[in-house]
């Protein structure tokens, strides 16, 4: 009733067993939660949420008439981010829940980014593997493309070498000849 006039949608449960049913059909952005309900207290509820990493984000205040501070860390301990005694003021309440539901937007906010960038990681991961299987490819066929002309350089070279060789040894001093070979000619 202290939340409904600031604009905020309301939906309550009649006893803790219903609690975490409702918040794993439709999570709400904050949890208002009294300690002293039937069926399963607070503490529990607050346990089996903050269990769940579905739901676990989701800020939970606990209102309790409950004064002592063994209660307060049993709540804190429990999970829940703030702890409330009634009766509560209406503009403590609006504030809290103002604040954490700034928190939770913020969070939710670092947590749809992560993912976003993750997901840009992943892209660009493949990306870059397709890129380096087609360098590979390139890099396969340009070495495939010159192996033959490379290998002709090579033979041809090998040719002229023992060409070379075979003309120092008959060449005799102050000679001077022509050694014809195939269609070369060559002036020694």
């Amino acid at each position: 009733m202290l939340l409904r006039p600031e604009g905020y949608l309301l939906q309550s449960v009649a006893s803790g067993e219903e609690a975490p049913a409702l918040i794993a059909q439709r999570a709400p952005d904050l949890i208002l939660l009294d300690i002293m309900m039937p069926d399963m207290d607070g503490y529990e509820v607050a346990s089996v949420l903050k269990a769940n990493p579905v739901v676990s984000n989701i800020p939970i205040i606990m209102l309790t008439a409950l004064t002592d501070r063994s209660a307060r860390l049993t709540g804190l301990d429990a999970g829940a981010e703030e702890f409330l005694t009634k009766p509560v003021d209406r503009t403590e309440l609006w504030l809290r829940v103002r604040n954490f539901l700034r928190l939770k937007e913020f969070v939710d906010f670092l947590q749809n980014h992560g993912r976003i960038l993750e997901e840009q990681v992943q892209a660009r991961t493949a990306q870059l593997q397709t890129a380096n299987q087609e360098l590979e490819a390139f890099s396969y066929s340009v070495s495939h493309d010159l192996r033959t002309p490379l290998s002709t350089i090579a033979g041809f070279s090998g040719l002229l070498d023992k060409e070379a060789d075979a003309s120092k040894a008959s060449e005799r001093p102050g000679r001077r000849g022509c050694v014809c070979r195939a269609e070369q000619v060559r002036w020694l």
